[in-house]
């Protein structure tokens, strides 16, 4: 690795990792514009274990919003369409969300993070479904999907606790 980092321009910035002395802009910059990006991760990743040992960790994931139709109106979201139909509204089918992990099968996934719209008329199956198919697909995937505005909403749509939700939806696949 250390000719990597040296073909990299990066030596220097290595050797002040060593030595524990802070970084400043211009190292930051030559690192993003740096053409190597595992030289780049690996130095990344050592000084993160220097650090912090193995309480943290690099995650490598897809973001998927499977729909961005959303009753919330929230003042600061240009994401949401109120309605079906409205210009740029989308709702992936269960086959087009899936496929969107399938396209990704040779990287070293660890993560599918969802995050969708408010959508009023989905069934709840919808979302049982698409996390059952996730794990279908990558069996050994870690699911971290939907925000706790969600799971209330779910919870009011479909007339269920926030508990029935949440049960429901770690027995279909659902890891955080």
């Amino acid at each position: 690795m250390h000719t990597r980092l040296a073909a990299s321009g990066l030596r220097d910035v290595a050797d002040k990792l060593d030595a524990g002395i802070r970084l400043e802009l211009e190292d930051g910059v030559r690192l993003f514009d740096a053409p190597d990006l595992h030289a780049v991760g690996w130095l990344a990743n050592r000084e993160r274990e220097r650090r912090h040992g193995g309480r943290t960790f690099f995650n490598h994931n897809i973001r998927l919003e499977a729909t961005n139709v959303c009753v919330a109106s929230c003042l600061f979201c240009a994401f949401a369409r109120l309605q079906p139909g409205d210009d740029g509204a989308y709702t992936m089918s269960l086959e087009q969300a899936w496929d969107k992990l399938r396209s990704r099968g040779g990287e070293s996934l660890t993560e599918v993070h969802v995050v969708n719209g408010l959508h009023p008329d989905l069934p709840w199956d919808y979302y049982l479904e698409l996390l059952r198919g996730f794990k279908r697909i990558r069996p050994d995937i870690h699911l971290k999907c939907f925000t706790a505005v969600e799971i209330a909403f779910f919870a009011e749509l479909y007339g269920k606790t926030d508990e029935q939700v949440l049960r429901e939806l770690m027995e279909a696949g659902l890891d955080s």
